[in-house]
């Protein structure tokens, strides 16, 4: 974890309060706390790896108070999910159709993603077959409308180090080759590119 650009820093104390963007520490020098009352320093984070994170400050100090105790935090740093897609076949003729199949894996090892979507705008030429032979295993809700240009899922779950598919027929009623990519969310772990 280091802190983030913008720091997004407040400081209720007084004092100084230090916290370099990119760098791992935050500091307060010269803060003062009335009696019987708080006061609160707050800054933005930015996890630069996956996983569970620890986070425990130095003992608080004060002048006429000595030295006081330490505070612990965990924050849990989530990878996005990855997709990938391919096609049941290399070529088909005009007006023939095959399967597209998108499977999207879950890199981490100790965190369930959730909210998992994508929208999959197929190219021009490329239509949802029908019948479309849409199957879902990444629960949420799938969508491929036959004729249409677009294959999408909102919604979707799936456990830590797991992967599930999201598959439909497809129609090329162009010919030539036909590339595109599709991206990937979810609510833990933002977004990813394929």
């Amino acid at each position: 974890m280091v802190v983030a650009t913008p720091n997004g820093l407040t400081n209720t104390c007084g004092g100084v309060a230090t916290a370099v963007a990119g760098s791992g520490s935050i500091s307060l020098t010269g803060g003062t706390v009335a009696a019987s009352s708080t006061c609160t320093l707050t800054v933005n984070i930015t996890g630069t790896a996956s996983g569970n994170f620890v986070n425990t400050t130095g003992n608080v100090s004060s002048t006429n108070g000595g030295t006081g105790n330490t505070a612990t935090a965990n924050l849990v740093v989530a990878s996005p999910p990855t997709i990938t897609k391919v096609f049941g076949a290399a070529q088909v003729p005009l007006n023939g159709t095959t399967s597209l199949t998108l499977t999207i894996q879950n890199p981490n090892t100790a965190v369930a993603l959730t909210g998992v979507a994508f929208t999959d705008s197929l190219p021009a030429g490329l239509v949802v077959a029908t019948p479309n032979g849409l199957t879902n295993t990444c629960g949420g809700t799938a969508t491929a409308v036959a004729g249409s240009g677009t294959v999408s899922l909102s919604g979707g779950t799936l456990a830590f180090s797991a992967s599930c598919t999201v598959a439909v027929n497809v129609t090329g009623t162009t010919a030539g080759v036909k590339n595109n990519s599709v991206q990937v969310t979810s609510t833990e772990g933002t977004t990813a590119c394929r």
